[in-house]
């Protein structure tokens, strides 16, 4: 936004392109550095941060299940899967929020189901020798 504004590009194409107020804009305009957006976990799971990347690096290994379990001890008050969540949302996933992606090759690619469901779809008159009995 701020490269925008430098280029004199008027405040009401900005406020079109990033689908904003002009007034946010203007004020935008002012600040030194653009506010961020901050999410407060109701859980209070950034108060544990320290302390899972601790253990984390004492037990590479260690299960969701124990570390809940330890985090409840210390205060913790959420639900086994919002800590899953909010580990993965940190880069601290484990378990199967961990899991390792696997790409197709290349040639299996062309027979995914969204691909291959066009061949069902095609309209009749696009095959010309087709005999119709409809």
């Amino acid at each position: 936004m701020k490269r925008l504004l430098q280029q004199d590009i008027p405040i009401r194409e900005i406020a079109r392109r990033f689908k904003m107020s002009r007034i946010t804009v203007r004020k935008y305009k002012l600040c030194e550095e653009l506010p961020r957006k901050t999410y407060i976990s109701p859980t209070g799971l950034e108060e544990h941060l320290g302390y899972i990347k601790k253990r984390k690096e004492e037990n590479p290994d260690i299960q969701i299940r124990q570390l809940h379990t330890e985090l409840k001890g210390r205060g913790y008050q959420g639900a086994y899967s919002t800590l899953s969540d909010g580990l993965a949302r940190h880069s601290l996933a484990l378990g199967k929020k961990k899991g390792i992606k696997t790409v197709l090759p290349s040639d299996l690619s062309l027979w995914r189901p969204s691909r291959s469901s066009m061949l069902f779809s095609m309209i009749p008159k696009s095959f010309p020798r087709m005999n119709r009995t409809y």
